[in-house]
C-alpha cells in the first residue's frame, strides 16, 4: 500500500494569498488533499476561481478533491456546481466534512455526481478508543522511560473501566 518506491509525485502547498495558491494549483494536480486548520485566512479558500485554475492546468481537466480539513475551507455551493458541470476543474470529491455537520438529508451535496461523503469519524470502529489508548500509553512509556510493567497496569485499568476519574500524573 502507499508509495514505497516514492514514484508518485507529491507537492506541498504552504503560503498565503491567492496568487501563491493559484501557482500551486497550476502545477498539474490530479488529486488535491486538503488538510489544514480553519482560520480567517483559510475560510472559503477554494471556490470557483480555484476550480477554474484546476480545469486549465490539471492533466485530466480537473482534480479529484479530498477534504479532511473543515467544510468551510471550500465554498460548498461552488463545489456542488462544479461537481455538476463537466470541465469545471473538479472531477470528484471525497468529503468527511461539510457545512453544516452533520449534513442535512436535503442537502444538494448528497445528489452531486462523483461525490463521496463519509462521517468525520469514519475511521472509528469498535476497538478505536482502546487501540488509541494502547498507542498513547506505549508512547508515554517510551518517552518517559516508564518500565513496561507499570504501563501494563495503567493500560488494563483504562481498558477494563477501572481507570480513575481524576487526572493521573506520571
Amino acid at each position: 500500500m502507499g508509495d514505497p518506491e516514492g514514484e508518485v509525485p507529491v507537492e506541498w502547498f504552504s503560503g498565503l494569498g491567492k496568487e501563491a495558491l493559484h501557482d500551486f494549483l497550476a502545477a498539474r494536480i490530479d488529486i488535491l488533499v486538503i488538510s489544514l486548520p480553519l482560520t480567517e485566512q483559510t475560510r472559503g479558500m477554494l471556490g470557483k476561481e480555484e476550480f477554474d485554475v484546476l480545469a486549465k492546468h490539471s492533466p485530466y481537466g480537473g482534480a479529484f478533491i479530498s477534504n479532511i480539513a473543515r467544510g468551510e475551507v471550500i465554498n460548498q455551493d461552488e463545489l456542488i456546481a462544479a461537481l455538476k458541470t463537466e470541465g469545471s476543474g473538479v472531477r470528484g470529491a471525497a468529503l468527511d466534512v461539510s457545512i453544516p455537520e452533520p449534513l442535512p438529508t436535503d442537502s444538494a451535496l448528497w445528489e452531486a455526481p462523483n461525490c463521496f461523503i463519509t462521517p468525520q469519524n469514519s475511521s472509528q470502529n469498535i476497538k478505536y478508543m482502546s487501540r488509541g489508548l494502547q498507542i498513547m500509553v506505549e508512547n508515554l512509556r517510551k518517552s518517559l522511560w516508564i518500565p513496561s510493567s507499570s504501563t501494563r497496569s495503567i493500560l488494563h485499568a483504562a481498558i477494563d473501566g477501572t481507570w480513575p476519574r481524576f487526572p493521573v500524573v506520571f
